[in-house]
């Protein structure tokens, strides 16, 4: 990856794993890169870990380093300027229906997280499908049914 140095990155998952809608999965994908790719660059930390929550309502994903933090006048003008990395991760996480926080300390390092409801997140599961069709199969006049 880019960036000054190396960090030690470790991932965790939480819950059940379920499909991501498209849309949902890519605009995760590419703010989880970008919080990656950051911490690379300027957080000179040691480690970075990753964090997927797959709830029943909710579903998250967070990644903190233990660096340096972001300066806090560049957290309060929603980045630097000419540089798009923390606005772009906001805006996708709005586009998904999602909210992005980003948490940080100068000297003690930083957590950014987006976070969306599970109607927003997930495909509907295939199952759930079936079951409301033969609910529905059931409530049909004997002449509809198979």
């Amino acid at each position: 990856m880019t960036g000054g140095h190396r960090a030690v990155v470790s991932l965790t998952s939480e819950g059940s794993p379920r499909i991501l809608h498209p849309l949902a999965r890519q605009e995760i994908e590419r703010i989880s890169e970008e919080a990656v790719r950051n911490a690379l660059r300027h957080s000179a930390g040691g480690s970075i870990k990753i964090l997927i929550l797959w709830g029943r309502t909710r579903f998250s994903l967070s990644v903190c380093d233990d660096g340096q933090g972001i300066p806090d006048e560049i957290l309060r003008a929603g980045g630097r300027s000419g540089h798009f990395g923390l606005r772009g991760m906001r805006e996708r996480a709005e586009r998904i229906g999602g909210s992005l926080t980003i948490d940080s300390r100068v000297g003690g390092g930083t957590e950014v997280a987006v976070s969306l409801p599970a109607r927003a997140a997930y495909l509907e599961d295939p199952a759930s499908i079936l079951d409301r069709l033969l609910m529905l199969d059931t409530s049909l006049p004997k002449r509809h049914r198979r």
